[in-house]
């Protein structure tokens, strides 16, 4: 069976890259393409399989968000803070956020991959710009963040789970169980949406009451200039990684069997 299915693949390349589909596709021709995302993942990976690793990832990912609530709630009586206020200052933190989202998408395609909910994250455009926003939470916190602090006990499990677990754990599930080759590079300013309204959100927050989630858009300790320079560089490390995202799937999508007509919009 798999001989066969590797059989089809090939020659759908040689079709695919001979012209005539590239000219004009009928709708025959075009129904071809979700048969070849079965293809795809039947080569690679049974659903059985694909939907217990979305399963185990989601949960890990659901763990860092909760440890870290835990901890937050362990430590009211040290920072003076009340369970509201420590709600309102976790959900000022991108990397909460972002794990939030995560999760979320893992959750949606394993309880109700048929909702709208889980139609959303399906989509190879949204699917790859959450990937581009936990890699970002990931580098930043490997390349900045890591050093300001030295996390111990509980919170150490919430720093592994949130910073490190959760990015590699979505990669993986990009790299290894995604189709490839719909990434289009005009996605990429798309993908910008999501940092920037963060940012946004995060500079107007602080404003309101004088706590910021990072040092390096703390409008109090840098000022505006500082932190709108830090928060454009952000914004070009993002589209980095975005593009970087675009370029590897279209270097797979050359080795793998291409979804050049998946829908992603």
């Amino acid at each position: 069976m798999r001989g066969d299915c590797l059989a089809f693949c090939w020659k759908y390349r040689r079709l695919a890259r001979n012209g005539p589909m590239q000219a004009s596709r009928s709708r025959s021709q075009a129904d071809v393409f979700p048969l070849m995302l079965n293809v795809y993942d039947a080569g690679r990976m049974p659903v059985r399989h694909t939907r217990t690793y979305l399963a185990v990832a989601g949960g890990l990912a659901w763990a860092g968000v909760l440890v870290q609530l835990a901890v937050s709630i362990g430590t009211m009586d040290v920072g003076g803070l009340s369970l509201p206020e420590i709600l309102w200052r976790l959900t000022g933190y991108f990397t909460i956020l972002t794990n939030i989202v995560v999760a979320t998408s893992y959750t949606a395609r394993v309880v109700a991959p048929a909702s709208a909910l889980g139609r959303f994250f399906a989509r190879t455009a949204v699917d790859s710009a959450v990937l581009a926003a936990i890699t970002l939470v990931g580098a930043v916190y490997v390349l900045i963040l890591q050093r300001l602090w030295e996390p111990k006990g509980a919170q150490l499990l919430a720093d592994v789970l949130l910073h490190y677990v959760t990015p590699l754990g979505y990669i993986g599930y990009w790299v290894f169980l995604q189709p490839r080759g719909a990434l289009q590079w005009r996605f990429v300013p798309l993908w910008l949406l999501y940092p920037c309204g963060y940012l946004a959100y995060a500079i107007a927050r602080g404003a309101l009451d004088g706590w910021y989630a990072y040092p390096f858009i703390n409008v109090a300790a840098i000022g505006y200039g500082r932190t709108f320079a830090n928060a454009l560089g952000l914004i070009v490390i993002f589209s980095i990684v975005g593009l970087l995202i675009v370029a590897l799937d279209k270097v797979l999508a050359r080795f793998l069997v291409p979804v050049e007509e998946l829908r992603v919009g």
